[in-house]
């Protein structure tokens, strides 16, 4: 099946053209970037939105690609390519969520290595999906399961097992015989560092 959910979309071009261009300049003076990344990530989140409702129906009604239109495959392209992109944009919500998760599972005690990615308001024990889902919630209010901050720990993680495939790459990674709470925290911290670092670029008009 060529529709597969693990997709993305590099950043939305026409939004970001320039920006190489003027980076120089905004360094150089000091001035303050003025590409509005709020609004690029915003419609980034419209374009993901808009491909998981097609592709749900996809799969919900076990459809070919023949069924479907070539407005809605060049839909389905556009949330792989931004799914797939490590150059989405960032906010500071993105690191409050970060932030969350990880003071959420200060030590090993408090870590649930059976996920099953049902979280409860009671739990006491957080899986590394649910302390990203109670951290979304106490941050925006909302989980929102392709916002930049966990994309970036799916990369994380991704990377930290060379690629391996996974179902649910959150939870398939944490219930690992061999992933350790400290494996659990690195992926944390390297998402962190990552949208940090992504962030002070936005500063600079540099992404």
């Amino acid at each position: 099946m060529r529709f597969q959910i693990g997709f993305g979309i590099t950043i939305i071009g026409a939004s970001l053209a320039g920006c190489e261009s003027v980076n120089e300049e905004v360094v150089s003076s000091g001035m303050a970037c003025d590409i509005d990344y709020a609004a690029i990530k915003a419609a980034e989140m419209i374009e993901i939105e808009s491909g998981l409702s097609i592709y749900r129906r996809f799969v919900l009604d076990e459809l070919s690609e023949d069924d479907l239109s070539e407005e809605e495959i060049q839909s389905l392209d556009r949330m792989q390519e931004i799914l797939d992109s490590r150059k989405r944009p960032v906010d500071h919500q993105d690191l409050m969520i970060l932030d969350n998760a990880d003071a959420r599972l200060s030590d090993a005690l408090v870590w649930d290595r059976a996920d099953d990615r049902k979280c409860e308001p009671q739990d006491e024990t957080f899986s590394l999906y649910c302390s990203l889902y109670f951290g979304s919630m106490d941050t925006i209010g909302e989980y929102q399961h392709r916002r930049t901050a966990l994309q970036e720990i799916r990369f994380a993680i991704e990377d930290a097992t060379g690629g391996r495939e996974f179902d649910h790459r959150m939870m398939d990674f944490n219930n690992l015989p061999d992933t350790s709470f400290g494996g659990i925290k690195d992926v944390i911290k390297t998402a962190r560092a990552r949208v940090q670092g992504r962030f002070d670029l936005q500063s600079e008009c540099a992404l």
